[in-house]
């Protein structure tokens, strides 16, 4: 006979109020002290640092993943060739095959040439990604995350979140729609992470203290999307870093009825089947 958790019957566990409250407050003066005038000034500099056209999805993929120069910003005749090639066998939903690189963070420095069109374009560029990857699992296992393409990382969290500062506090009716799938897109993944920590326990009573070791391990903020946990953390996937993303949205930008998504959302996997 399994066992029934307590937990099994209360709320599912989400940020509490006073600390979304303390990271909108937070949140709200690393906002306006980036927009100082001289901050931008002395860290913006002239645009020495190559970034892929604003246009390019997959050559900003290869970007975000480390990738040289040559493959996000090649030749023209190797663009050209590229092109033709595209428009012969039709456009894939496979990033562009490179050997694996350090991921690149986004530097101040970068951060200060993206204004408020250029972030927001980016932020539904990850959105794609993440939905991406959401869609590429099987429903049934959750764990084909090694062949996965687009496999999300904090690394990509971070750049959300810095891109989300130069996102103006106004948007338009299609921009918040943009940003609610953003949040939406993470709500799903913290689903994902929850899945798979449910699933990794073990649930013979006659492993009770091996199971409450793995309840122990699993119940830190970082948890690992791939099968096999890797330490790096350019292949981790944090629970906090997408609770910073989601807060960041429902916060700013007023959507906090995404909270009862959450909250729903979240009951169900802990209702189990």
């Amino acid at each position: 006979m399994h066992r029934t958790h307590a937990t099994s019957q209360s709320p599912p566990p989400l940020p509490t109020k006073e600390w979304r409250s303390e990271f909108e407050r937070h949140f709200c003066n690393f906002r306006g002290n980036i927009a100082q005038p001289i901050v931008q000034r002395q860290l913006a500099g002239p645009m020495k640092s190559m970034i892929p056209d604003k246009k390019n999805r997959d050559a900003w993929w290869a970007f975000l993943e480390g990738a040289p120069e040559s493959v996000w910003n090649p030749p023209r005749s190797a663009k050209h060739r590229k092109e033709h090639a595209g428009q012969l066998h039709g456009a894939t939903q496979q990033p562009p095959c490179v050997m694996p690189q350090k991921p690149r963070e986004l530097s101040p420095t970068l951060l200060f040439q993206l204004d408020h069109r250029f972030s927001l374009h980016l932020v539904m560029y990850f959105t794609h990604w993440f939905n991406l990857y959401l869609e590429s699992l099987d429903d049934d296992t959750d764990n084909k995350s090694d062949t996965c393409a687009y496999t999300p990382t904090d690394v990509h969290m971070r750049w959300v979140f810095a891109l989300l500062s130069r996102i103006d506090v106004f948007c338009s009716a299609d921009e918040i729609s943009c940003l609610r799938s953003l949040a939406r897109a993470c709500l799903a993944l913290i689903s994902l992470v929850r899945r798979r920590k449910t699933r990794d326990k073990l649930p013979s009573d006659h492993l009770e203290e091996a199971d409450n070791s793995a309840e122990t391990k699993t119940s830190r903020t970082e948890m690992n999307v791939a099968p096999h946990p890797l330490e790096e953390d350019s292949s981790r996937l944090s629970e906090c870093s997408m609770w910073v993303v989601f807060c960041a949205v429902t916060s700013i930008w007023g959507q906090r009825d995404l909270w009862n998504d959450a909250e729903e959302s979240l009951s169900l996997l802990q209702s189990g089947p």
